[in-house]
């Protein structure tokens, strides 16, 4: 009888230790005295006797709600989001009831204290999975003249002065976000500083945003209501814009209006090529070389309003149109010498190309919160082109031509997608349906064709299902997204269907607090644009017609990377192993063909066997003391392509470096720029680099931000570019772009915002149309 209390105790302390215990609870924020629930907030847990060693985590669902398990003892849970006082609370899972220990809502409050650094540092950044997220000092928004400008503290982003927008460190372009809404730069600046909660910084954006690059989210407090305003005018030798934005609120209404008005002069200085083609047509050889003078100019006008209304928590619907307008035209003059075999001619070529183009669109999207953790999205988009285009080429001497073509494109294109977004426990799911059409009629008069032949129409359909889901298992992030596309391209010589798998695959691990470890696989389509589908042609020079190509197929992309972000106190790096690789690479290529039984050099886009790189790609950005940002890009890769089955592989390797300094000292401001010269390889042609620079200067007063900039100061604008060796045309010609070089430009803005009540909005879907139909002489 004296074992039984010792089985007893057996049994006891065995169904101690093998007993779990859950905890739960929801986290939420108090704004404008409202308890909001607040996702993805940090839940840790410690024991009490050992503050340093984590237990177990999780992060906050979409509505706030957490829920963890562990054996019970006595433990301490932590609660931490940016920019709010972590929240520390005992816990004795000893005594609980049912295994269930409920610690109900947990409000976290504002960190109130002004942090000296005026960086972001490691306590306001958070890298997760595909973004970090951020949250700014108080010093860092009295500092900041408008909301663009707050963005500018985030490591590798700046403002380029040349076409006035955010792009990051290398010079790829940005896609804005507001609360999921995609705007444009003018629009950002419309909000102001304080209503700023927190940035999202994707660079692998989630399926349902449709895009592959950058995206800049920004996540805001509440609008106010009332009336603001953005007012941008910059004149300059080498273009002039002005950017005027309004926007009124008025309860659950939104209206904002805008205007985006850019031109580019026709000037008397003009950009400088001298070249040769060299090539063999019919056992004839022949040198073309020739000193060429050009002129591009253009105008681009928008016109674009929007009408939101909401109901916080439960919809929204948003109506926005564009109207566009633009004139393109380029004039070239050149000076030929043409070598056919013992014959030389000398003579004078012309080429013109003129485009007009009308381009209304429209968007509709409406969301629906379905309880708390569901959500349905809508979105419909359709937008026209209307292009009426001239190209006119002539040449004269022993051997001369003349060809000239009107071209008018009805492009139509209707988009429409469905997405469903459910959150279970602590993971996201994301499901959706997207659908494009687009058909583009051309209608063609050329004096070397029939001029009654018939209409060149093209016709594209994508189809598109994806899925989505992502969250956090032990410490361990992933994000996967599975979609299947079917492009359906019918053209002039058939029909072609294309069916795609596009999975993106992410894996991380936070190292500790400063280092996050990520590894990515993500594939995804290029589809032509439709003229390239087309039977269009011109002829560009003696023998060579430039035309589409109607059995061009879709490019499928593939991306590897490990990469390593480190974020602490001054100095941001990012670190990226890559491997790419394209299947059906769209280029440029030359070969001959018999046209009206004559034969020519044809010059149309193509797919190629083989294309892919590797290497590394860093990021850097350090802010050594206050006002003082210095970065930089740089790339080192291999790059290798094999344009058919019997050409030769070109291997390639090429260190492109961009670097950009900052200063801010109280009301005024200086920045440079400069992207350092390296070669790069497309399709047939390696290329050189434009040198862009600029030197920038400002002051700012009040509203009021005045701002000199200095374009291409200190290097000229040279370039050099030539084919491969297995090229049937073998090209090279030197650039020498002086219509850019030691260009001033002075730029006025001003912003205003008026305050009355709170105002707030979020949309989880974006669509559009980037191909303008254009028919392009150079690609």
């Amino acid at each position: 009888m004296r074992k039984y209390p010792f089985i007893v105790l057996f049994l006891f302390s065995f169904s101690v230790c093998f007993s779990q215990v859950k905890i739960q609870g929801k986290v939420m924020i108090t704004e404008d005295n409202v308890n909001k629930s607040l996702a993805y907030a940090n839940i840790r847990l410690y024991r009490k006797t050992d503050s340093v060693n984590l237990v177990t985590g999780t992060s906050t669902a979409e509505d706030g709600s957490f829920l963890i398990t562990t054996s019970p003892e006595n433990y301490v849970l932590s609660v931490s989001y940016l920019g709010y006082e972590t929240h520390f609370l005992e816990l004795n899972l000893l005594e609980v009831q049912n295994n269930l220990s409920d610690v109900g809502n947990i409000i976290l409050k504002e960190d109130s204290k002004l942090l000296s650094e005026i960086i972001v540092g490691a306590k306001r950044t958070q890298q997760d999975i595909d973004r970090r997220k951020v949250t700014f000092s108080e010093e860092q928004k009295r500092n900041a003249k408008d909301a663009r400008d707050l963005m500018l503290n985030l490591p590798y982003l700046l403002v380029n002065k040349i076409n006035n927008s955010l792009t990051t460190s290398d010079g790829k372009g940005v896609l804005i976000l507001i609360n999921g809404v995609k705007s444009n730069d003018s629009e950002l600046k419309l909000i102001a500083v304080d209503k700023i909660k927190r940035v999202e910084y994707y660079d692998i954006p989630p399926i349902r945003y449709n895009v592959s690059g950058r995206v800049l989210n920004i996540v805001t407090k509440d609008f106010d209501s009332g009336f603001s305003g953005d007012f941008y005018l910059m004149a300059g030798q080498l273009y002039s814009m002005f950017t005027p934005y309004i926007s009124y609120v008025s309860g659950r209404n939104k209206f904002t209006l805008g205007a985006d008005l850019f031109i580019t002069p026709k000037r008397k200085k003009k950009d400088l090529y001298e070249g040769k083609y060299i090539y063999s047509l019919q056992d004839e050889h022949h040198e073309y070389s020739y000193e060429k003078e050009e002129q591009n100019w253009n105008n681009q006008h928008n016109v674009s309003f929007a009408y939101s209304n909401l109901k916080e928590n439960d919809y929204i619907f948003q109506a926005k149109g564009i109207i566009g307008f633009t004139n393109d035209n380029s004039n070239e003059t050149r000076n030929v010498q043409y070598l056919i075999n013992d014959i030389v001619d000398s003579k004078i070529g012309f080429l013109r190309n003129k485009v007009n183009t009308f381009s209304p669109s429209f968007d509709l999207y409406y969301s629906k919160k379905i309880k708390e953790s569901n959500e349905l999205n809508i979105n419909v988009v359709s937008s026209f082109y209307k292009n009426d285009q001239n190209i006119f080429s002539e040449e004269g001497g022993l051997f001369p031509f003349k060809d000239e073509s009107d071209i008018e494109t009805l492009k139509r294109t209707y988009i429409g997608e469905i997405n469903y977004i459910t959150n279970i426990g602590k993971n996201e799911f994301s499901f959706g349906y997207k659908s494009l059409v687009s058909t583009a009629e051309n209608e063609i008069t050329s004096i070397t064709h029939d001029a009654n032949r018939e209409p060149n129409n093209i016709h594209l359909q994508e189809h598109s299902l994806y899925a989505e889901t992502s969250g956090l298992i032990r410490k361990l992030s992933y994000r996967i997204s599975l979609g299947g596309r079917l492009n359906t391209i019918k053209t002039s010589s058939g029909n072609t269907n294309i069916p795609t798998f596009t999975p993106t695959i992410i894996l991380g691990r936070a190292i500790n607090d400063d280092n996050f470890l990520r590894l990515t696989y993500r594939v995804s389509t290029g589809v032509p644009e439709i003229q390239q589908f087309s039977d269009n042609s011109i002829m560009l020079m003696q023998n060579i017609i430039r035309r589409g190509n109607p059995d061009l197929k879709t490019s499928v992309h593939h991306d590897v990377r490990l990469n390593h972000s480190y974020s602490r106190g001054v100095l941001d790096v990012d670190l990226s192993l890559f491997y790419q690789n394209d299947k059906n690479y769209i280029f440029d290529f030359f070969e001959r063909e018999p046209i009206d039984n004559k034969m020519f050099i044809t010059f149309s886009s193509s797919n190629a066997t083989k294309n892919y790189k590797y290497g590394i790609n860093a990021d850097l950005s350090i802010r050594p003391f206050n006002g003082l940002r210095i970065g930089g890009n740089i790339r080192v890769y291999n790059h290798f392509f094999k344009p058919t089955k019997n050409a030769v592989e070109i291997k390639k390797y090429f260190i492109p470096i961009t670097i950009y300094s900052s200063y801010q000292y109280k009301n005024f401001s200086l920045e440079y720029y400069q992207r350092i010269g390296s070669n790069s390889l497309e399709g047939l042609y390696i290329l050189g680099t434009e040198k862009v620079s600029y030197l920038n200067t400002g002051y700012s007063y009040k509203d009021w931000t005045f701002q000199l900039s200095y374009y291409f100061p200190f290097v000229k604008n040279k370039f050099k570019n030539h084919t491969i060796d297995d090229s049937i045309v073998q090209h090279t010609y030197e650039g020498w772009l002086k219509s850019k070089e030691r260009t001033l430009g002075l730029s006025i803005s001003w912003n205003f915002n008026t305050i009355i009540k709170p105002y707030s909005e979020n949309r989880k879907l974006y669509n559009s149309d980037y191909d303008d139909g254009t028919f392009k002489l150079k690609q």
